[in-house]
């Protein structure tokens, strides 16, 4: 009896503890460029829309001045999941991959 419960309990766990997508923060792969000022990141892409980006400072300073493909989580908009002109979106990192040694566009 013990193991038919323990079973249950141990799948509602694992189900429980994993991160979830919310509606509001959908994940996204955003190709930009990549600029520090003053230590915040941000990523510009070719249609002028501009996200702060946040995740691991080394690795964001690895990739200054290029052009990348980020994946992550985007916060803050407040139309969505895109940014609006002078208001960028906050997209957490949680993958980056090298496009371009410099940016392109």
């Amino acid at each position: 009896m013990r193991r038919w419960l323990l079973l249950p309990c141990l799948w509602l766990l694992s189900v429980t503890a994993l991160p979830g997508q919310s509606a509001n923060n959908p994940r996204k792969t955003i190709e930009g460029c990549v600029v520090s000022i003053n230590g915040a990141f941000t990523l510009g892409t070719p249609k002028g829309d501009r996200y702060i980006l946040k995740g691991d400072h080394d690795t964001l300073f690895g990739y200054n001045g290029m052009q990348v493909l980020v994946t992550g989580t985007v916060k803050n908009c407040s139309n969505g999941s895109s940014p609006s002109p002078g208001e960028p979106c906050t997209l957490q990192v949680s993958k980056i991959k090298k496009v371009y040694d410099t940016c392109q566009f």
